[in-house]
């Protein structure tokens, strides 16, 4: 009996031993895969995004870009992170189904000019195609729910769990007479009373314009832009300002998206 706590040690430790080595086969297994994507031709299909240029508050000067690829055969896509020095520093993999319903995405760091694995994010779907829960795994961490949604008979969504250990965190939405998102906030699960960083959708037609806040994410008093959406001629967006309602509404960053003619 005496020996039970180290039995029970070493059963833990084969255990982290067990996932490490399997941590480290798929690693190797996803990296190869994503070497061999990055070497397929690739097409550049109209009217789809083509690089995103981000820019810390209200700088002029380019702080990272996001460059998208578009593998031939289709139904797969990788983003490329660069600094603003053009050095890349991650690189996102991600997989659709035939009707483009995302089914995973995988992140890898960009170390010593080599992809290193880090995390996949795996998606599921109900009967009417609308997303059930996230699957997250990663390099140090064994696959759990990483989100739950939640609709309405309407199908429209009405609230996001992220469960962790300890709890739930929530976001809820609730809609306008036209079926579009009016406001949503965060709280608690079994806290639901409790509203934090509530956000208020402004439109100009069918097209999100702003989504307001109060200062500090306060839910009640004057309302300033928290986030700011522009749009081209042919209703793609071109630029989000952000702002943060923590400090003064301040300009947080901005970003401007590009797509293939």
């Amino acid at each position: 009996m005496k020996n039970l706590p180290i039995v029970f040690l070493l059963l833990i430790f084969l255990q982290a031993c067990n996932f490490s080595e399997d941590a480290d086969l798929t690693s190797l297994s996803l990296e190869s895969e994503l070497r061999q994507i990055m070497s397929l031709q690739l097409d550049y299909p109209s009217d789809k995004l083509s690089h995103v240029l981000v820019y810390v508050g209200d700088s002029k000067t380019i702080f990272s870009t996001r460059e998208i690829y578009y593998p031939n055969p289709g139904n797969i896509t990788y983003h490329v992170i660069r600094n603003q020095n053009q050095d890349t520093l991650s690189i996102g993999l991600n997989y659709f189904s035939v009707d483009e319903r995302v089914k995973s995405s995988l992140n890898f760091t960009f170390i010593n000019h080599k992809p290193i694995w880090q995390s996949t994010r795996e998606y599921s779907y109900n009967s009417q195609n609308l997303v059930e829960e996230i699957f997250y795994t990663s390099s140090t961490e064994i696959k759990r729910v990483l989100a739950k949604y939640y609709y309405d008979t309407q199908n429209k969504l009405t609230q996001i769990e992220y469960p962790f250990a300890t709890g739930s965190e929530l976001e809820i939405f609730e809609y306008d007479s036209q079926g579009r998102i009016s406001h949503h906030w965060k709280t608690a699960k079994g806290q639901e009373e409790s509203k934090i960083e509530m956000l208020f959708y402004r439109y100009n037609g069918n097209l999100l314009e702003a989504k307001e806040a109060g200062n500090i994410g306060s839910i009640t008093g004057d309302r300033q832009d928290a986030f700011q959406y522009f749009y081209d001629d042919k209703g793609k967006l071109s630029m989000q300002n952000e702002f943060d309602r923590h400090f003064g509404f301040q300009q947080k960053g901005r970003s401007e998206f590009f797509y293939h003619d």
